[in-house]
């Protein structure tokens, strides 16, 4: 009975906290329309990151709250200064977690979107981060055999992998058009079996910097620079065809200084 209990209480609160992250998203994104309604547009740019990962690593197998070391590589994709689309790979130092897990091995794969807002005047920039990831993780059991639902005995090697759903915030500061530097936190959130609720897997600090190696700029079409006289259809005829002819292209600048 009290399980029961338990069971529908833990239930409950997360559907609450659902809710609640539900409705911080829908008023995040409504903010970020509003503000690119109002925003300038500016060139895409395409660029690399690597960044110091200090992160807790699969919390069920491991002991919570223990961050070991790894590191992140990331290519960024920024058409627009409020969006951007990253791909990042995360290898974890090799370690081990007491009681009687030897030579774990572990590396994320991700698939992130990042809301950029501006912080105030100032050139520091907050980012939102929803995404979704894939664990690897593998150990060697090393402690006593243990017989119950699940057979353990020394040498046994473990594996685990899931998808998981991304969620985090970050700060990033350009340093010219060609290097940025960024600080995030992120949590994964998954659950195993039916049995199992929803929650944090695995949460990760990065500090790290980008570097942009690619920039495309749309060319404007000057659609002012002739003048129309009333009445001269011609005249007009022929901007017309000029404004056709100078459809907007796109310019790339490799390694902008």
């Amino acid at each position: 009975m009290q399980n029961r209990l338990r069971s529908s209480q833990s239930l409950s609160y997360f559907s609450v906290m659902k809710q609640r992250y539900l409705f911080s998203a829908l008023l995040l994104l409504g903010s970020l329309a509003a503000q690119a309604q109002q925003s300038k547009p500016v060139a895409t740019k395409l660029g690399v990151g690597a960044s110091f990962d200090y992160a807790v690593i699969n919390n069920v197998k491991e002991v919570r709250g223990a961050y070991k070391p790894g590191f992140n590589m990331r290519l960024i994709y920024n058409p627009r200064p409020f969006f951007a689309l990253s791909g990042e790979f995360t290898t974890h130092a090799r370690h081990n977690s007491a009681p009687a897990l030897d030579n774990i091995t572990a590396w994320n794969a991700d698939l992130n979107t990042h809301f950029i807002m501006q912080v105030g005047e100032s050139d520091l920039k907050f980012a939102a981060i929803l995404g979704v990831g894939m664990l690897d993780w593998k150990g060697t059991y090393v402690g006593p055999s243990l017989n119950d639902n699940n057979t353990y005995y020394y040498g046994l090697v473990l594996r685990d992998s899931w998808i998981a759903a991304n969620m985090g915030f970050g700060f990033n500061h350009d340093f010219g058009k060609r290097f940025n530097g960024f600080g995030e936190f992120k949590v994964r959130m998954t659950s195993q079996g039916k049995d199992d609720l929803f929650g944090v897997r695995d949460a990760a600090f990065n500090f790290g910097v980008r570097f942009n190696f690619l920039e495309i700029q749309k060319q404007s079409d000057n659609r002012n620079g002739s003048t129309v006289k009333n009445g001269d259809t011609n005249a007009k005829g022929k901007t017309d065809k000029t404004r056709r002819r100078k459809i907007a292209g796109r310019k790339y600048n490799w390694l902008p200084k």
